[in-house]
């Protein structure tokens, strides 16, 4: 559970990221 979740959180900050670059 705790590597799903570690994992969710990098995609989203990953997301931001992207967002951010645009």
């Amino acid at each position: 559970m705790l590597h799903g979740t570690k994992a969710i959180k990098i995609v989203t900050a990953t997301e931001k990221l992207n967002a951010l670059s645009k």
